[in-house]
């Protein structure tokens, strides 16, 4: 999902005159890196603790063994790519919610204002940008 007012380049951006930034870029999950197991299962057990918190258990999957007593998961990466520039990149977000089967919810490529986000924050979490590798091109 994006937040679509913080998608837009800078007035003095050389990318200014592409295409909306939306239709330039796409975000995919990254497999994990230390296991083979897919990211996602389909459901998941909720364990409560006795404050009254809500822990999901393997979230979002078990990575190299299972805990049998507390949780256990691993992280989940989101990846981006596509034609944006670097002042573009910066102004980069993600987030996230933990939504219930049976009730309404966003579908992939869903747009979802910023304002939002800033109005229901006890809804959404922020992500963390990790660094990023650079793509190196050999010339022949």
């Amino acid at each position: 999902m994006l937040a679509i007012d913080q998608c837009r380049p800078p007035e003095d951006s050389p990318m200014k005159e592409k295409a909306h930034l939306i239709y330039r870029l796409f975000c995919t999950f990254a497999d994990c890196d230390k296991c083979d197991e897919t990211v996602f299962k389909d459901s998941y057990i909720r364990g409560y603790k006795p404050n009254g918190l809500k822990v999901f258990r393997c979230f979002p999957h078990c990575c190299s063994q299972h805990a049998r007593h507390g949780t256990c998961g691993t992280s989940v990466v989101m990846q981006v790519a596509g034609d944006f520039c670097g002042d573009e990149a910066e102004s980069f977000i993600s987030i996230g919610r933990f939504e219930s089967c049976i009730g309404p919810s966003y579908k992939i490529s869903d747009i979802i204002c910023a304002s939002d986000v800033e109005e229901n924050p006890h809804m959404w979490f922020s992500g963390i940008p990790l660094p990023h590798e650079k793509e190196v091109v050999e010339a022949e």
